[in-house]
C-alpha cells in the first residue's frame, strides 16, 4: 500500500479488531485475538505498542478489564518463537510498561461483578505476560 493509505487504514483496522474484543461472545474475542496476531505479523513489531494502547482504550471498564492482560498474553505468545519479531529497546520498555500497569490494575481492583462469566478471568496471565516480554523478544 502507498504510505498515505497505509497510515490512514492501519489504525482504523486495528481499532475495529480491538473493538471486537468488547464482545461478550467468547468466540468473537478469540477470533479478534487471532486477527491481531496475524495483523502484527504482517505489520511488524513497530505496531505492538499501538495495538496494546488501543486494546487498553477499548477495554477500560467492567469485565473487559480482565480481557486486556489475557489478550496481551495471547499476542505475545503468538510471537514467542518468532525470531524475526524484534523490538527496539524503547518499544520493549513501552510494551513492558503497559503490561505491568495492566497487571497492577488487574490485581489491585476488587471488582468482581461479571468477572466469573468470562474465560479470561479464570485464567489470569499477568506474571506469564511479563515473563514473555522479558524472555521472548530480542531487544535491539
Amino acid at each position: 500500500l502507498p504510505e498515505a493509505t497505509h497510515t490512514e487504514l492501519v489504525p482504523t483496522l486495528i481499532s475495529k479488531v480491538c473493538g471486537s474484543l468488547q464482545s461478550r461472545a467468547q468466540s468473537v474475542r478469540d477470533l479478534a485475538r487471532q486477527a491481531l496476531v496475524k495483523v502484527l505479523s504482517l505489520l511488524g513489531s513497530r505496531y505492538l505498542c499501538y495495538v496494546f494502547n488501543t486494546i487498553r482504550n477499548a477495554l477500560n471498564e467492567g469485565f473487559r478489564r480482565r480481557i486486556v492482560v489475557f489478550t496481551m498474553f495471547d499476542i505475545l505468545r503468538g510471537f514467542d518463537d518468532a525470531p524475526n519479531f524484534t523490538l527496539s529497546t524503547e518499544a520493549a520498555v513501552s510494551a513492558l510498561g503497559a503490561v505491568v500497569e495492566e497487571v497492577h490494575d488487574l490485581y489491585s481492583s476488587v471488582e468482581q461483578k461479571d468477572v466469573l462469566r468470562v474465560r479470561e478471568a479464570s485464567k489470569p496471565k499477568g506474571p506469564e505476560t511479563v515473563e514473555l516480554v522479558g524472555k521472548s523478544f530480542h531487544f535491539t
